[in-house]
């Protein structure tokens, strides 16, 4: 790369007067799509290959009853693949996490026994010739589902007693996670059976986080009315409440939501630390090696 175009280019990267940020720029691949030279994949061809078109679910939820390839293969298709061919020659994809708590799933590539969303591929029809003859032969196979309770709502698949999408994953949630902001983290502790006093304690617990809330608004956001904070009277869901826009139903302070959430467990324990900081996160580390290396170097050989 010569000097010249090195230096355009860093002229055009950087922004400026020539750079490229809400300048014209010049096409370059539009002539051939307009005289209709462009290439996709369903243009290339290659010798003795196959189609391959899928039968897929009607069904949000279903068991697969039968499947009977017998009109495909007698019209012309060279192979049909169930779920239980592909099981017998492949690994499910499992679809798992590192996050603590996390419940693994399992998607075959072709369903076996269930089908679990509507589309879902059920066979596979492999066929000489066309796509649309590939089409039309997988419209020849012959599939009995024998149909299941479907999960259509996000907060009632949550509740007990909700189908489960996987056997494993319990009220379908695969994980459970809590994220927080600002200056301060909060730690809550659930268990059950927790005497009036303890619920109490929360209370009073939390009410000292909603302090050092207020406290951190305060020094950030002295514009706010600190009196409104944490009754949602300060924010825009309160207008929306007032003017019945139907966008929130009610404002709830996070005391009332966290107990209201768990009804059969009672809260009795809350902390807040302060989060650190990048950088003070970053001088722990540093100290963390430090120590580490000294160790190793200090050690007996």
């Amino acid at each position: 790369m010569s000097a010249r175009v090195r230096r355009n280019l860093a002229s055009r990267l950087a922004g400026g007067p020539a750079g490229w940020a809400g300048a014209p720029l010049r096409r370059s691949e539009d002539p051939r799509f307009l005289r209709g030279l462009a290439s996709y994949v369903a243009d290339l061809e290659h010798h003795n290959a196959l189609e391959v078109v899928f039968s897929r679910s009607p069904h949000a939820s279903a068991r697969i009853g039968s499947i009977d390839a017998t009109p495909a293969l007698a019209a012309g298709a060279v192979a049909v693949l169930d779920g239980a061919a592909v099981a017998a020659r492949a690994e499910p994809i499992v679809m798992a996490s590192r996050y603590a708590g996390f419940k693994p799933s399992e998607q075959p590539a072709l369903a076996h026994e269930v089908v679990r969303y509507v589309g879902e591929p059920v066979a596979a029809v492999a066929a000489a010739g066309t796509r649309a003859a590939a089409e039309d032969l997988a419209e020849l196979v012959r599939i009995e589902y024998e149909p299941l309770p479907p999960v259509v709502d996000l907060e009632a698949a949550r509740q007990p007693g909700s189908p489960q999408v996987h056997p494993l994953v319990d009220r379908n949630v695969f994980v459970e996670r809590t994220f927080t902001a600002g200056d301060f983290k909060r730690t809550v502790t659930l268990t059950d059976n927790a005497t009036p006093e303890e619920v109490e304690r929360y209370r009073e617990q939390l009410r000292l986080i909603h302090e050092q809330f207020k406290q951190a608004l305060k020094r950030h956001r002295p514009g706010v009315e600190l009196a409104r904070v944490a009754t949602g009277e300060a924010w825009l869901a309160g207008t929306s409440v007032e003017l019945g826009l139907g966008l929130v139903d009610r404002i709830a302070v996070s005391s009332d939501y966290l107990l209201e959430r768990n009804r059969k467990r009672d809260l009795c324990f809350i902390e807040a630390k302060r989060k650190k900081g990048a950088l003070e996160r970053l001088k722990g580390l540093a100290a963390r090696l430090a120590t580490e290396a000294y160790r190793e170097l200090s050690a007996p050989a």
